[in-house]
């Protein structure tokens, strides 16, 4: 049975655990990269994200018209919260010498920003919208690598698979 540490380095205070659960299924890495962890001990669960003024959240799903003109936002362990623009719904990328298909790409909206770092692994991808008032956040994609940027700078971009894809593959729900 495969671990799961947090910290990855495994390093932590003395009498602590760095092991916070097992995989109890994995996907085949060509268009979903993710997992489902069984937590060990007593860990606490939150069904809010911290730093998220609205705690709604719903499915959603990008499409090519999202492209170029659509924010998306993480929340990720390593670097916090960061937003930019979906540049693509359908992407091909190498990821760990894997090829993978129909992945989300946000990239910056400015030369300086540094969307996502190694760490930030399994946060949700957020587009926001307001309804009637009511502000919503839309899950589209579950964050599982960070790349070069499009901008001709080397600012780290988002990649995610589409968190419908996820769904689909491991039969859960938001």
């Amino acid at each position: 049975t495969l671990k799961v540490l947090q910290p990855p380095s495994g390093i932590v205070p003395t009498g602590q655990s760095a092991v916070i659960g097992t995989v109890t299924a994995a996907a085949p890495v060509d268009i979903i990269d993710a997992a489902l962890i069984k937590v060990t001990g007593r860990r606490r669960r939150s069904r809010s994200i911290a730093g998220v003024q609205s705690q709604f959240f719903v499915n959603g799903v990008l499409t090519s018209g999202d492209e170029h003109h659509t924010v998306a936002f993480k929340v990720g362990a390593k670097s916090g919260f960061t937003q930019g623009i979906v540049t693509s719904t359908s992407a091909t990328v190498i990821v760990s010498d894997k090829e993978m298909a129909n992945q989300i790409i946000v990239d910056p909206m400015n030369e300086t920003d540094d969307l996502c770092e190694s760490g930030d692994s399994g946060s949700l991808l957020v587009v926001e919208i307001v309804q009637n008032g009511i502000t919503i956040n839309q899950v589209v994609g579950l964050v599982h690598a960070e790349g070069s940027a499009g901008n001709g700078t080397q600012n780290r971009s988002i990649v995610a698979c589409h968190f419908k894809d996820v769904q689909d593959y491991f039969g859960i729900r938001l």
